[in-house]
């Protein structure tokens, strides 16, 4: 299964309201037969603009991140759920990937990559090799 992340925030409320919606949106997760790797809770802050959502206006929230494995065909309905849920203000789900890709090593530099070409002489009736440093200063 594909990992996933999760970026709740929820409206500002009680302790113990707090504590069954966050339990309403894993229990969410675990229906749609996802494993919940993580749950972080990030706190009350304000949001970045104001948000208007289920005929409410909002200007702080909860910010938790939820790490989870799901199939993916079950994510439309999952974020359809958490859209309905009303102390949901604005659920995002995430690709996460699953490995961490190094990058390659640089191999540094490489001299036989470019070619220097040949110097040329454009017009080489125009020069004259008869000439002496000593002429030069005269």
């Amino acid at each position: 299964m594909p990992g996933y992340e999760m970026a709740l925030i929820m409206r500002v409320m009680k302790r113990s309201d707090l504590i069954e919606a966050v339990k309403r949106s894993v229990g969410a997760v675990i229906e749609q037969g996802g494993i919940v790797k993580k749950l972080e809770n990030l706190g009350e802050k304000r949001l970045p603009y104001q948000m208007n959502v289920h005929a409410q206006k909002f200007t702080r929230g909860h910010y938790f991140v939820l790490e989870f494995d799901s199939p993916p065909n079950t994510l439309a309905s999952l974020q359809e759920y958490l859209h309905r849920d009303v102390d949901v203000i604005k659920p995002t789900i995430l690709n996460r990937e699953t490995e961490t890709r190094e990058p390659p090593p640089c191999p540094g530099p490489y001299t036989g990559r470019y070619s220097t070409p040949e110097k040329s002489v454009r017009n080489p009736g125009k020069i004259r090799r008869d000439v002496k440093l000593d002429d030069l200063s005269k």
